[in-house]
């Protein structure tokens, strides 16, 4: 149905430039034409709509393990979930467990910033397990260059098998 030339029911019209508004209320779309995005303002920010992943390989430990991850370098992330895929061999309890770390390191990766941390003492052994959180640290870190997966053993587990990947949206404003 057509009432006063707008279509009800369809989403409003995008506004679209190379500046962006000056003020736009929390869920507002913009399309910027010179980057060729579609942004949303969250109330403080600009983002890009469009969701990314940094993820890390599939790897396994036995020991404290560190896995860099890549990431661009051009805008920096706003963090919208983590997930961890694994699998622990047993033991793995309240005593024998895995600590499994997400951190934002600078271009040298001298400099961190944490981003989510969980434990695996309350998941069985054996079992696989896909946890798929909002980072409970920080959702932009400052150094964001690359992504770590860090798997830390407290006391003596069995061996960890896993893959970590970082959803993410740009920041640009």
């Amino acid at each position: 149905m057509v009432l006063g030339g707008n279509i009800l029911g369809a989403p409003p019209a995008i506004r679209k430039g190379i500046v962006f508004p000056s003020s736009p209320a929390p869920g507002s779309l913009f399309y910027r034409t010179d980057l060729n995005m579609l942004c949303e303002w969250d109330g403080t920010r600009w983002l890009s709509v469009t969701e990314y992943e940094a993820n890390s390989i599939y790897f396994g430990a036995s020991v404290t393990t560190r896995i860099p991850i890549a990431n661009r370098s051009d805008y920096a992330p706003y963090v919208a979930r983590v997930s961890w895929g694994f699998l622990i061999a047993a033991p793995n309890d309240a005593v024998d467990n895995w600590t499994l770390i997400t951190y934002g390191f600078s271009a040298n990766r001298g400099l961190g910033a944490l981003v989510h941390v969980q434990n695996t003492a309350g998941n069985a052994p054996t079992t696989w397990y896909l946890d798929d959180d909002v980072p409970n640290f920080s959702q932009t870190p400052i150094h964001y260059h690359f992504f770590e997966a860090n798997v830390t053993k407290n006391n003596a587990p069995g061996s960890f098998t896993g893959v970590m990947s970082v959803w993410y949206k740009l920041i640009i404003t």
